[in-house]
This record gives structure tokens, sequence and C-alpha cells, in this order.
């Protein structure tokens, strides 16, 4: 089989460049300015290498970085516009939570040294059974079905599963299958799959006939009026709410079960912290 090396080259020297100039937009944004060292340090590069990099990222966007002599640093110009990472606070802890939970696994953090985000409530996850969910994910990344004996809530089940994507929903990991003894697309909490094997000669079925799952609605809620209003105040001001003081929520038909699961369980004061909205 032909490989065209110096095209994957190409692609791996683009995905580098990314990387590196997504950093040092992080750092001018979150971080106060970056120094040739610290990108250095980051990506192990010589200071000179560095620096070549950080020249560069000068040239193509000048408004977005400029020297600050004090500090001795590339600091974020006064016109600065990202253009590889998302100018988004809540995305930037979204990925700062990411790189703390990427630490178990890899047992190194990257770019959140400094900030450490930490995850509550990780040792109250239902056990996960290893060998079932390693099945599990060969399936997925190979398109296999699988076959499995699975416990729900009032008993035990044998069923032949293709499973398509993995959720993660009220601190709980699910597997979304089509099911083919129900011929339906369901949910299936990995801490109770059991025995589990691959199948060699059971044939695939795709996601692509799960409408619940490419169908989209919304959800809409008000913060509860029998709350104080001074409480309603503070959550219409954490939530940013709409001008009818709506908290409306654009989500996969699929998971909405989950979403009103966990919101419609929210209470302050032992009242329910949100009530659905009127249509």
């Amino acid at each position: 089989m032909y490989h065209n090396f110096e095209k994957n080259e190409g692609l791996n020297m683009k995905i580098e460049t990314t990387r590196r100039f997504s950093f040092i937009e992080t750092r001018l944004l979150y971080g106060g300015g970056i120094t040739a060292r610290e990108l250095g340090d980051m990506f192990g590069l010589s200071r000179q290498a560095a620096q070549g990099i950080i020249t560069r990222y000068t040239t193509l966007h000048p408004d977005n970085i400029k020297r600050h002599l004090s500090k001795r640093c590339q600091v974020a110009g006064e016109n600065f516009k990202s253009k590889y990472i998302r100018n988004n606070v809540r995305y930037f802890l979204d990925h700062l939570r990411g790189q703390t939970l990427s630490a178990y696994f890899l047992q190194d953090v990257e770019w959140s040294e400094e900030i450490i985000v930490e995850e509550v409530a990780t040792g109250i996850k239902p056990k996960i059974n290893i060998d079932a969910t390693h099945k599990i994910l060969l399936g997925l990344f190979n398109k296999q079905p699988i076959y499995t004996e699975y416990r729900s809530k009032k008993n035990y089940s044998a069923r032949i599963l293709s499973p398509h994507v993995i959720i993660f929903a009220r601190n709980r990991y699910l597997v979304r299958c089509y099911c083919h003894s129900k011929m339906a697309y369901l949910d299936f909490s990995l801490s109770r799959f059991r025995y589990t094997k691959l199948l060699t000669k059971e044939e695939w079925v795709p996601g692509t006939e799960d409408k619940e799952w490419h169908e989209y609605i919304e959800l809409r809620y008000m913060p509860n009026p029998k709350l104080p209003p001074e409480i309603q105040k503070v959550i219409q001001e954490d939530y940013m709410l709409n001008d009818d003081e709506s908290l409306l929520i654009h989500c996969r038909k699929a998971i909405a079960y989950y979403l009103k699961e966990e919101i419609e369980s929210e209470t302050i004061m032992s009242i329910n912290k949100w009530v659905r909205a009127e249509e």
C-alpha cells in the first residue's frame, strides 16, 4: 500500500503549529502573557525555536500581540481577537477541567499545571466492569456488535447490541446502542454490563436511523416563583436568562430525559429551583 509520507508530515506540522499558536493565545488571553522559555518548556523546544514561533505568530497576527518591556514578555494587544481558540471563558474552564481529568489517565497535566480544577464526587461514580467496558469500546471503535448479559433494575437479560456513543449524565457513564432484541436505540448504564463478548458474525447496525439522536428540541425553564424574590434574582443573574426570564436549552431529543432529570432535581431550601415554562 502506498503511503504519502510527505503529505502526512505536512499535516502533522500544521497540527503542531496550530497547537503552539493555541497555547500562545491561551497564555495571552488568560495567563497575562508568554515568553519564549514558557513556550519552549511546554513543547520541548529550544528558546531560539520557540522565539521563532512567537515571531511567526506576530507576523501573521500583529494586532494580537505586543512586547511588554517591564514584564519582559509578550502580552495581548488592545485589539486582540483569537484565531485558534474560542474567546469564551466557559469553554476555557471546561478545557481546564478536561485537562485535569486527562491527567488521571495520562498521568500528566499539560496546559493547566498552574490551575487545577478539582472534580467533586469522583469517588461516588458507579463501579464499571473493566472487561465488559473494554469490549464495548472495541465494538464502538471497530463498529462491531457485542453480546452481553445486562443487569436491568428488574432482572438479567441477554442482549445483542451495536454500540454508538458514550454519554455522561448524572455522574454516570452510559452507552447508546441499537438493541437487536428490542429493535430500538436505547441507553445502557456501563455499570450494569456483566459478561460481554464481541461478535464476528452478527451485522453491526449504524446509528443513521436513530431519529431521537439526530433530532434537536428545546427545553424551557423558569426560576420557581415559590422561591424568595431575591433568590429568583440571583438565579436570573447567574444564568443570564432570556428577556422573558426563561432558561432555554437546545439539546438532542435522546438526552433530554437526563437534562430534565438533572434540572428538575435541583432544590433550594427544599423548593425546586426550576419549573417548566409554559409554552
